[in-house]
This record gives C-alpha cells, sequence and structure tokens, in this order.
C-alpha cells in the first residue's frame, strides 16, 4: 500500500505538501520528516528521493544523480560551517542527548506518591524548556541554510542575570531557639538525604538513588544551604554560651 501511495503521487506530479505527508506515514528518519514541511525549494528534490528510498521505489532510485541532492543540516560537513553554526550545532546535539536522557529517567519511575509525582513534573517541565530550546536552535540553523544568517552567539548564550545577594537570615537571640531552630533544620535535612539516597523522605530497606536531574540538583544545593546555617546556628550557640 506504501508503494502504491507513491506511486500515484508520482503520477499525479509530486506535490510537495502531500509528499511530506507521506513521508511522514511512511518514513522511519522522524528527524527529516521533521525538517521537510515549509521548504520546498531547498528539499523538493531530497524528499522525493528518500521517500522513493523509504518505500523501495528503485527507479527512482537510479535517478539518484539526476536529483539536487542538498545535504540536511544535521549531515553537512562540520569544517565547512562558520564557527558561530558550529556551536549551535554543539549546543544542540548536546540538548537533544541531554532530553533523551531525561525521557528515560521519567520513563523509570514508577508509582504515583506524591515524591514520584513531583520529580515527574520537574522533569517534564526540564524537557519542556530543552524542547523550547531546541526548537530555537533549529530555526536559527535553518536561517543559516536557508538564507546565510550567520547566529548571533551573545544572545543565543548569554547566561543569565547573577541572582541578586541575599542578606543572612537573622537567627534567633535565645540558646532554646537556636536549639529549636538547629532540630528542625536537622529533621529537614534527613529528609533531603533519604530522597536523594532513597526517593523518599523516610529511610527504604533497599537503596534506590534519585537519578541526575534539576530535581536532584535542586535538593542537593539545599542541603548545602541548611548545613550552612546549622553551621551559624553552632558559632552563635558557641559566642551566646561565653
Amino acid at each position: 500500500m506504501s508503494k502504491e501511495s507513491v506511486e500515484k503521487w508520482i503520477e499525479k506530479g509530486c506535490d510537495y505538501n502531500e509528499g511530506c505527508n507521506l513521508f511522514a506515514q511512511f518514513g522511519k528518519n522522524k528527524v527529516i520528516a521533521r525538517l521537510f514541511p515549509g521548504r520546498q525549494l531547498r528539499y523538493e528534490g531530497k524528499l522525493k528521493y528518500e521517500l522513493c528510498k523509504a518505500v523501495g521505489i528503485s527507479d527512482m532510485l537510479e535517478q539518484k544523480k539526476e536529483v539536487q541532492e542538498i545535504e540536511l543540516p544535521i549531515k553537512q560537513d562540520e569544517t565547512e560551517l562558520p564557527e558561530e553554526v558550529k556551536m549551535v550545532t554543539a549546543e544542540l546535539s548536546k540538548l537533544i542527548a541531554d532530553r533523551s536522557k531525561l525521557h528515560a529517567s521519567m520513563s523509570a519511575m514508577e508509582g504515583n506518591n506524591e515524591t514520584t509525582v513531583n520529580d515527574r513534573k520537574d522533569l517534564s517541565d526540564e524537557i519542556e524548556r530543552m524542547s523550547n530550546l531546541i526548537d530555537i536552535l533549529y530555526a536559527v540553523k535553518e536561517a543559516y541554510y536557508n538564507d546565510k544568517v550567520i547566529p548571533n552567539i551573545n544572545e543565543l548564550f548569554a547566561k543569565p542575570a547573577p541572582e541578586p545577594e541575599h542578606t543572612e537570615e537573622e537567627l534567633p537571640a535565645t540558646i532554646t531557639e537556636l536549639k529549636e531552630l538547629k532540630k528542625s533544620i536537622q529533621r529537614s535535612l534527613s529528609k533531603d538525604k533519604n530522597l536523594l539516597e532513597f526517593q523518599s523522605e523516610t529511610k527504604q530497606k533497599k537503596a534506590n538513588p534519585m537519578p541526575e536531574s534539576p530535581k536532584r540538583k535542586g535538593i542537593e544545593k539545599r542541603i548545602d544551604k541548611k548545613i550552612k546555617k546549622i553551621e551559624s546556628i553552632d558559632f552563635k550557640l558557641i559566642d551566646l554560651a561565653d
């Protein structure tokens, strides 16, 4: 059926948009399938060749030399690219790989307890952020291949403004209040450490370390802050004890 559909498409004159729909249906390379729509001037010959190859129409494959071969951006020789485009390409590849790892981590999550649901939501949000950035970089890359627009690296990879420094939170004035605060932070710290080791606020029989993810990094930062807060409390307790 797939071969007959493409043959009929050829007989009718190879409408580009219809060809894109056919390739999305029968083509195996989904990355290429996303690049074809809206780019007839650049990929018309490539679409016809790839579609025929996908369904096994040999007579079209024999005409390969007659088809204007335009290499897809993801396969172009990197040495021919401007440095700015190389940077975009490298970042794009890294983001795609990182997003794939997050997808795998999210798929491996089981259960619907509160911790798992929150972790899954954090991963989903990060995947969405990555996907939006991937779309932007794809568009920037296509702008170069289609119109030779050199990407503005300073805008694309601008570092976020540093967070304003916060003054140290004032600690209680009495020894009793300081000790109560310390115990409260220690209990919270223990829960965070359990989250990293067991993915649960309480200790479990078997370790189940939290995978590398934005959620884990957030908890690790939270642990560091709590440890520093406990140290500040200890110093003040020493001062009050003198």
